[in-house]
């Protein structure tokens, strides 16, 4: 008897996706443990998002002009740049983000029910939560018994002993996201997450993951949005953390002021000379020569390290060195971005997400296009991790989430 089986390719495709997802918190496990190529998973799930992304561009008129200013931009500088390159890697650097942010929202939006969303978060979740043990794991065994657990990858903070007055050096931990940035990243939206929905459980295990990460931007971010959320109505209750976050730190910069101008003089007088903030200094200096950009491949990342515009800025040959080996490059997503592309072009750029303020939208969906525009200003956009929580955890489609 002939049996005909009709193949559902668009839901093969679909459950191929929610795997990707679902397992997308192991990757830096399996690069440890199996091969370091495991880190270029976050890849696989933006080519397996394009279908997605492309399906959302027929109904994005802005992010559709966008992308043809872009295109028309990389098309000149492919004919005047002698680095090709430079120029295609510079382009996917710039193009990866909103694939991820703008396929797998779509995905999450229009393919994927309320109850396949809930799984999605509810395994996250889960990760973060073990995430988090494992990074307390990794903190006490370092800084009690100067002990090295797998992934841990220790970063000594420069002279904190002496801020808080103890003579054990204290290390930072990435938990099982391979970097303390990533982990701090993840930290901030699970604690997030925490606070809107009053799951004491998650705050904590957030809060702990940006103490012991000990990652400063994710902090900062951390404390705008609890600022910017508190000016809703619905968020109203959290006027009163904003409030003892601010009394907090202005008591603590007090109190350690003497401390701080000592650890300042020991670590941060040439704090200017590392790649980020040097980088971001030359930026200055370049669009000031330059206002409408120096053209993508250029400067700013690994893909321009031979570029002539550090030779015209007289940028220091020891960091044009690290860039090659850099894969975020000067790691300034924005200050990369207003360098390559201009003025113009950044303000195009940051305008794909300042719509989103525009109208009566939801308080979720503004605040998780908060994190992703604010984000860029410190570090690179292109961080896969972020981004899948922020979009999954802060899903305003989700009716167990308050949202208005």
């Amino acid at each position: 008897m002939n049996l005909y089986y009709k193949v559902n390719y668009k839901n093969l495709y679909l459950l191929y996706i929610f795997l990707l997802i679902i397992f997308f918190p192991t990757q830096f496990i399996l690069k440890e443990v199996i091969h370091h190529n495991f880190l270029y998973y976050d890849d696989l799930i933006v080519l397996s998002l394009v279908p997605m992304f492309l399906l959302h561009l027929k109904d994005d008129m802005y992010l559709l002009m966008y992308l043809l200013f872009l295109t028309i931009f990389v098309a000149i500088f492919l004919l005047v740049n002698n680095n090709p390159f430079g120029v295609i890697g510079d382009l996917q650097w710039f193009l990866k983000p909103l694939i991820m942010i703008y396929g797998l929202g779509y995905l999450l939006k229009n393919h994927f029910s309320d109850r396949i969303n809930r799984k999605l978060l509810d395994v996250l979740l889960i990760f973060s939560l073990l995430g988090a043990l494992y990074g307390l794991m990794q903190f006490i065994s370092w800084n009690i018994y100067a002990t090295i657990l797998p992934l841990s990858d220790i970063k000594i903070i420069p002279y904190l002993n002496i801020l808080i007055g103890t003579d054990i050096p204290v290390g930072r931990v990435a938990g099982i996201w391979g970097h303390q940035n990533f982990y701090g990243l993840i930290a901030m939206v699970v604690s997030i997450y925490g606070l809107i929905n009053k799951k004491k459980l998650y705050l904590f295990s957030g809060i702990s993951g940006l103490i012991i990460s000990f990652s400063r931007w994710p902090i900062f971010l951390t404390v705008i949005a609890i600022m910017y959320l508190s000016m809703n109505k619905n968020y109203k209750y959290l006027r009163k953390y904003s409030f003892s976050l601010i009394i907090i730190i202005l008591t603590s910069a007090l109190f350690y002021s003497n401390n701080i101008t000592s650890v300042y003089d020991n670590v941060y007088k040439s704090y200017s000379s590392t790649p980020k903030i040097y980088g971001m200094i030359k930026t200055v200096e370049l669009i000031g020569k330059h206002p409408f950009g120096v053209g993508l491949g250029m400067y700013g990342t690994k893909y321009s390290a031979g570029s002539y515009i550090y030779k015209e800025l007289d940028f220091k040959s020891n960091i044009q060195k690290i860039l090659l080996t850099a894969t975020s490059g000067i790691e300034s997503f924005y200050a990369i971005l207003l360098s390559q592309t201009g003025i113009i072009g950044l303000l195009l750029f940051m305008g794909i997400f300042l719509r989103h303020f525009i109208g009566k939208q939801s308080i979720l969906l503004k605040l998780k296009f908060l994190l992703i525009l604010l984000l860029p200003f410190y570090y690179n956009l292109y961080f896969p991790s972020f981004l899948v929580y922020n979009l999954v955890l802060l899903n305003h489609n989700q009716k167990h989430l308050s949202i208005n």
